[in-house]
């Protein structure tokens, strides 16, 4: 599953703060217990 997020140009501390989140959630599993809690499972 692909998303996007808009950011303002010249915001990479903002945008790698985001990734490097998302990443931990993703590695960790938060994302995918969000994902089944709200969406039901894949």
């Amino acid at each position: 599953e692909q998303f996007g997020f808009g950011l303002r140009q010249g915001e990479s501390e903002f945008q790698s703060a985001l990734n490097d989140g998302l990443a931990t959630v993703r590695d960790d599993g938060t994302y995918q217990e969000i994902t089944n809690t709200w969406f039901g499972r894949e």
